[in-house]
Formats: C-alpha cells, structure tokens, sequence
C-alpha cells in the first residue's frame, strides 16, 4: 500500500471491533484492524455451536464453561441478560 492513512483504526479483532472496523469500511473509511491474535473473532464460534448465534439455549452454567477462567468474570453480567432476554426483546 502506498498510502499508509487510515481514517479508523480499531485495536483489537473481537466481536466488538469487528463490527466496528466493518461499519466504517462500509461507511467509506479506509479502515485498518489490528489483532494481535492469528484469528480474529476466534471466541465468536463459541456462541451457537459454531453458528454465532447470540441466541444461545444452553444453560447459564453450560455456556460459562466455554470461557474457562473467564467465566465467573462474566457471570453476573449474563444472570442479569441472557439469552432468553435477547431473544424476549427482538419480538417487540
């Protein structure tokens, strides 16, 4: 590349920046995503077998494990919205 400007860098290659760096791509931002992982969005294929499916069934306990160590961190946050929540909201 000859032109080593960018409009949007987004630091980090998760849901999140994915979305983010995507969003201002299409918005017509030259845009550069930085992970320092070798595959981004890697913890998206935890969610619905693979499939991404933030509608996840499994219960509270089953999907914690997934994430390991990580799991009592993210604990209090999905007992308050889960999936039943996310799905309870897309039917208004």
């Amino acid at each position: 590349m000859d032109d080593p400007h960018y409009d949007v860098i987004v630091v980090g290659g998760g849901a999140a920046g994915l979305l983010a760096a995507g969003q201002a791509a299409q918005q017509g931002a030259r845009a550069l995503l930085l992970e320092k992982k070798n595959r981004p969005g890697r913890k998206l294929l935890l969610t619905g077998n693979g499939r991404c499916n933030l509608t996840n069934t499994n219960p509270l306990p089953d999907f914690l494990a997934h994430f390991r160590h990580n799991g009592p961190f993210l604990r209090q946050a999905f007992h308050e919205f889960f999936a039943g929540d996310l799905i309870g909201s897309s039917t208004h």
